[in-house]
């Protein structure tokens, strides 16, 4: 899967995609759609300290929340288009999920792609491809299936 670095970026504020805040809120920077395509990138640092583990980097699973933040963003500009706002997800699996590297340092700027597969807008799961590039080298690929609900009032 290409790198997909020339999409354009999107110009609304992740707040109005995503539900996450602060400091779960992880993802940088995102890119447009091409196709069923989205990009992230995020630039490990202080903000992202809840995650640090002690020998003072990020431990590589947390490509899959940030994949999972990667897709909010597809979800997140098709809620929009409908009309409604950011709405929760869940991760219901993973295939093959593979980290080339065990960890990633402060500083160090992470880029992942999604790719839509299948997509739902409700009752059913959802799938996507995803890969993770540092300096244009993939660091991380998995598929992940989602689910968004149409309505969870326990978590509103």
């Amino acid at each position: 899967m290409p790198d997909y670095s020339d999409l354009p970026p999107i110009d609304i504020p992740l707040t109005d995609l995503l539900p996450q805040k602060a400091p779960m809120l992880l993802i940088g920077k995102a890119f447009g759609t091409e196709g069923g395509v989205v990009a992230s990138e995020t630039t490990m640092g202080r903000e992202h300290e809840l995650f640090i583990q002690p020998s003072g980097v990020f431990g590589s699973w947390i490509l899959l929340e940030l994949m999972a933040q990667t897709i909010g963003i597809f979800a997140g500009l098709r809620n929009r288009a409908a009309g409604s706002g950011p709405r929760i997800g869940f991760i219901l699996g993973t295939r093959s999920f593979t980290a080339a590297v065990p960890a990633f340092r402060p500083g160090e700027t992470i880029r992942v792609t999604a790719e839509c597969l299948a997509y739902f807008e409700s009752e059913l799961p959802s799938q996507f491809e995803c890969v993770a590039y540092r300096e244009g080298a993939e660091v991380g690929r998995a598929r992940l299936t989602v689910y968004q609900p149409e309505k969870i009032p326990q978590f509103s």
